[in-house]
Formats: structure tokens, sequence, C-alpha cells
């Protein structure tokens, strides 16, 4: 993991080798050859949160525009210096973010009309019903979100606990 020096919004980088390239079977020698000297480079860091998947007439849309998240730039432009520095061309596929992290769209607050569920974990107007997993937290964490997520689940767990300790609730 890296950040490129004098680079003011550089994302986080990250270097990965390609493991267990002789066991894929059926995978042609001078490819397999070449793969065992490459080294992927993934570019990480925070968005906008900014698309939306909605469901409509039986079929699922995502509007997600690029050029409204800036993250995406500064990780082409950290690609194209890395492949000016070491004279070796850098392979990305460009307009093709992706995501490995999906989180939000149980937004934590105080009222029903600009929130989903309160800050013990508890949909509005749902007394039984929690949401204890990474769509309660607002954007991506930057880095892989599991310590966050098991922290947050921990923090409802507690409340739930507490609710049935204390009878406050008739689970």
């Amino acid at each position: 993991r890296f950040k490129l020096r004098g680079l003011p919004d550089s994302p986080m980088l990250y270097a990965l080798g390609i493991n267990g390239i002789d066991q894929i079977p059926l995978l042609p020698a001078f490819l397999r050859r070449s793969a065992k000297s490459w080294l992927a480079l993934v570019g990480m860091g925070n968005d906008e949160a900014n698309g939306r998947v909605t469901w409509r007439n039986d079929e699922l849309h995502i509007d997600y525009q690029q050029a409204k998240n800036p993250i995406l730039a500064h990780i082409y432009h950290a690609f194209d210096l890395l492949s000016q520095h070491d004279k070796k061309r850098v392979w990305f596929l460009p307009q093709r973010a992706i995501t490995v992290h999906p989180l939000g769209g149980a937004r934590v607050g105080n009222h029903q009309q600009d929130s989903v569920i309160n800050a013990k974990g508890q949909v509005h107007g749902h007394r039984h019903l929690y949401v204890s997993d990474g769509s309660a937290l607002p954007a991506a964490t930057g880095t892989p979100p599991s310590m966050t997520i098991a922290a947050w689940a921990s923090h409802v767990s507690q409340h739930i606990l507490s609710e049935i300790k204390n009878h406050e609730t008739d689970i």
C-alpha cells in the first residue's frame, strides 16, 4: 500500500502479485510466462457516494456518473505518473470503475423524514427491526470496511441486549 509523493490528492495504491498462475488450467504457456512478471495495481479512494440504484419495471437501473467523482480522475492520473516514471506501460480499464465495498442506503438520523435508522440501528417506525450491516455506514471508509461494520454490529447488538435485559421490549 502506498501513495505517490508530492501528489496531494494521491489515492491509495495497492500492489498485488498474481499467485497460483501455474494452477490455472488451459492457460497458454506464453501467457503463463508473461503473467508471472505482471504486477496488479489497484487504486482506492472515497467517491462522492452519489450513485443511485433503482428497480423499475422488473429491471435494475444503475445511475453512476464517473465525471462527478474526482477520485477516479486522481487514480487514473496516478497510474499515468507511474507509467511515466517507470517507463513501462500501466494498463488499466478506463471508464470501468468498480466498487468492492458497497455501503450506505440506510442513513442514520433522528427523524424518519431524513433517515432510515436511529443511532441504535433501529428502523424508524418498526420497533423490532434493526440494521447492523454496512448499509448503515454513510460512505465508503476508504479501506476495507470489515472492522467498521463489525464495530457497528457490536454497537447495535449491545443496544438490543440492553433492551432485553431492562425489559424495555417484548422480544
